[in-house]
């Protein structure tokens, strides 16, 4: 079995992605300054049969200019959205379907029969397992497909460089292909970052997966972390802090291994669980115009972050580079949270800042046995980055309580993040505008909107305490008629559901619902208040809440 561990090298040594591209195209449209083909160009060879692979290539008329190519997520048909917009920032953008096989799609990439789970559809074991070589997956069809996109790119352009941008599962087909050819120029990745045969394994648990021979097959030539020591290009890596598929902690283990540190980046969104924020889109446009128009840009570095205990405190010190163009710099920290996707991230204060060392401070509350913390810092040019994760074993015994505030806009004591996104999207993963976030209730007071449902982790902190006899806590606004659903989530996935619906007024209303009245859709009611693990709300419009308790 040994001999069948196809590490990246010797899994690719003998390709060939310069075979002819018998291009064919099915249409042609001018959208602003560019040429729009919608075509089909010939992958690799399987047999005597050719993979068809279909494509949106956007040209910038008499541009020189390096070109992007698109890797979408492999589990979605391939979407415009993303050729158009960065078509329309001045980029040729090439676009490639990995999906294959749609029954709702007109064109489509075709693979041929004898590697037909290089269809999503079909894909079934060989997505997750490498029961052979890592030669007879899916992935390696997906990653033959944009080898193959390079080529079509650099037909078209030849001088030009070109640079890779995956989104989520797509992500991990651009590191494979990103540290094996050489025509790679840069690469940017949405939320992938491989570790997937560890998915569920936590970085600082003391849990443990069998590397049985299989497993070793997918790690050595399937996940991106086995290829990202080959990585020599610019990297720019964007994710959100609590996504439960893709373990951003485990995608900065993944950004060490790149072979160059200074030319790594990256930026951490807590505000939504599977989404980037427009922030995220800026930093993708300075990056590919730096490194594929050459345009002179300056990249900081990354900032640092570093944590000390000081008794029931926290204190967190930032190192930043170019403090003059410094716009923002946010700490934001979690205590004893094994699991990413659950975390509760807190915001510590400001207390002292100094030639580009920025101070903050937070009071830890009941027993902590470790703090992780990250920084933000957003520079007046639009980029965006965070620091690396810091983590520090510490031991508190407070007697402080811990907050049941799940929100209040006076205090901000936990965040709730947007579980769902109500918005213009870029490939259902990047919000275009701002994310709305408050609302501008009577007498001036602010409050949270629900149209993006809203979860939050914090309510597990005290879920202990947790009884019949509990019960939340709020305040409400909302100028038209509107329903309010709140939901408890426990930690088996169980949903208890309430609805309460809202009549339109020009003040605040105070609601007050008992746990005991909240039931799954049978009727049945919470048991076990101790597994309660997140709390969710939504709405369909455009609700304000405020000062949200659960006693």
């Amino acid at each position: 079995m040994a001999n069948n561990i196809l590490t990246p090298l010797n899994l690719w040594d003998d390709f060939n992605s310069l075979l002819p591209l018998k291009e064919t195209t099915l249409k042609r449209e001018t959208i602003q300054n560019a040429v729009f083909n919608y075509v089909y160009f010939s992958g690799r060879q399987v047999g005597n049969e050719r993979v068809r692979i279909y494509g949106i290539y956007a040209e910038q008329k008499n541009s020189k200019a390096g070109t992007i190519i698109i890797v979408p997520s492999v589990d979605e048909p391939l979407d415009a959205d993303l050729v158009l917009y960065f078509s329309n920032c001045g980029f040729n953008v090439l676009a490639v379907d990995l999906y294959g096989k749609c029954d709702n799609c007109t064109d489509f990439t075709v693979y041929p029969q004898a590697i037909n789970y290089a269809n999503y559809v079909e894909s079934g074991r060989t997505f997750d397992f490498v029961d052979n070589t890592a030669k007879e997956t899916c992935w390696y069809e997906w990653s033959a497909v944009v080898r193959y996109a390079i080529s079509y790119a650099k037909e078209k352009k030849p001088m030009g460089k070109i640079g890779l941008l995956g989104v989520k599962h797509g992500a991990n087909v651009a590191w494979q292909v990103s540290a094996v050819d050489d025509r790679v120029n840069t690469s940017a990745f949405l939320f992938g970052a491989g570790w997937r045969a560890y998915k569920g394994v936590y970085k600082y648990t003391q849990e443990e997966i069998e590397l049985d021979d299989e497993r070793c097959r997918f790690i050595a030539g399937v996940d991106a972390h086995s290829y990202a020591q080959l990585v020599k290009v610019p990297v720019l890596y964007l994710g959100a802090t609590n996504n439960p598929e893709f373990d951003v902690e485990r995608a900065v283990d993944t950004l060490q291994r790149v072979d160059n540190h200074n030319k790594t980046w990256h930026h951490f969104v807590n505000v939504a669980i599977d989404k980037l924020d427009r922030y995220s889109l800026k930093d993708l446009e300075i990056f590919f115009s730096k490194f594929i128009s050459n345009k002179k840009i300056k990249l900081q570095n990354v900032p640092k972050v570093y944590l000390e205990q000081d008794g029931e405190d926290v204190i967190y010190t930032v190192e930043c580079a170019d403090v003059e163009n410094i716009e923002k710099v946010q700490v934001f920290a979690s205590s004893n949270d094994i699991n990413p996707a659950e975390r509760v991230w807190f915001m510590p204060s400001l207390s002292s800042s100094n030639e580009g060392v920025f101070t903050f401070k937070r009071r830890l509350y009941g027993i902590v046995d470790f703090e992780i913390a990250y920084a933000v810092v957003r520079y007046k040019n639009g980029l965006t980055l965070s620091s690396k994760f810091a983590f520090d074993k510490i031991n508190v015994k407070s007697n402080s309580k811990i907050p049941n505030v799940i929100f209040s806009s006076s205090r901000l004591l936990t965040r709730f993040m947007f579980k769902e996104i109500k918005a213009d999207l870029l490939s259902n993963v990047i919000c275009v505008d701002k994310i709305k976030t408050y609302i501008n209730g009577p007498f001036g007071i602010l409050g949270i909107s629900t149209k993006n449902k809203l979860i939050s982790y914090a309510v597990k902190k005290f879920s202990d305490v947790l009884n019949e006899n509990s019960f939340i806590k709020f305040d409400v606004f909302t100028s038209v008629p509107d329903v309010i659903k709140i939901d408890f989530i426990t930690n088996d996935g169980m949903e208890f559901s309430h609805k309460i619906t809202l009549s339109p007024c020009d003040k605040w209303q105070n609601l007050t619902i008992e746990l005991s009245d909240f039931k799954t859709d049978i009727g049945m009611p919470i048991k076990d208040y101790s597994k309660i693990n997140a709390i969710c709300v939504s709405s369909k419009g455009d609700v304000a809440i405020n000062n949200f308790l659960v006693l």
